[in-house]
Parts: structure tokens; C-alpha cells; sequence
């Protein structure tokens, strides 16, 4: 498999505001987000599809990790076009061995947009 294509992780801080970075959708290599040094237990992913007439609809999938709550699974995240979705990832369950969390794009559908990262504090 090719190199992942990288999502940027934000830190928000409380009272404080943060820059969120829109890194566009790699169907062809996937995502992965680096989540060393982050103590928290949540992330929380953005999920903003195209609003192009010629992008239909996908599922964006959340790799299952190596950790205590892997057996509960993938989460399947269905999406259509010029759609927003937010989905708050507990680590405990998404995190892998090398402290990222994978992400999986529909390949069988012309699935566009952006996915943003945001650890929570």
C-alpha cells in the first residue's frame, strides 16, 4: 500500500482559539492521523464533502486499533455529497501500536471534500 496521506491534528485549548486545517481527500491513499504527544482521549474528526454534482456518496471508514476496545470494530461513517459530519473517536478504541489513527475512503465511489482533525482537551 502506498504512503498514508496525512491529516493535520489541531490541539484546542480552552478559552482559546485554534486554527482547524482542511486537508483534502486522498482516495487513493487513505489517511492517517498522528496522535503522538496528544494525552487526551478524544479526537474529533471533520468531514466536509464536495459540493460537486459529479461527487456522490462514500463511506469513510475508521480503522479498528490495537488496543482494549479494538474488538468493538471499524466505525463506518456513511457520506453524501456537499454534507458536514463530525465524529468525536475515542483513542481507546481507534489508536494503533505507532500512535495514529487510519483512515479509510470509500474506492468504489468518486468521493471528494476535506477531513480535518481536532484533539479535544
Amino acid at each position: 500500500m502506498a504512503t498514508r496521506s496525512a491529516v493535520t491534528l489541531a490541539a484546542l485549548a480552552r478559552n482559546d482559539d485554534t486554527n482547524i486545517t482542511k486537508d483534502a481527500m486522498d482516495v487513493s491513499n487513505n489517511h492517517v492521523i498522528d496522535i503522538a504527544g496528544y494525552q487526551g482521549e478524544k479526537v474529533m474528526i471533520l468531514i466536509e464533502t464536495s459540493t460537486s454534482s459529479t461527487t456522490t456518496a462514500g463511506t469513510v471508514t475508521v480503522k479498528a486499533g490495537d488496543y482494549s476496545d479494538k474488538s468493538i470494530g471499524d466505525l463506518a461513517i456513511p457520506v453524501t455529497y456537499s454534507n458536514v459530519k463530525g465524529v468525536v473517536l475515542e483513542t481507546s478504541r481507534f489508536k494503533q501500536d505507532d500512535n495514529t489513527i487510519l483512515i479509510d475512503l470509500a474506492t468504489t465511489t468518486k468521493l471528494a471534500g476535506f477531513i480535518s482533525a481536532v484533539a479535544l482537551p
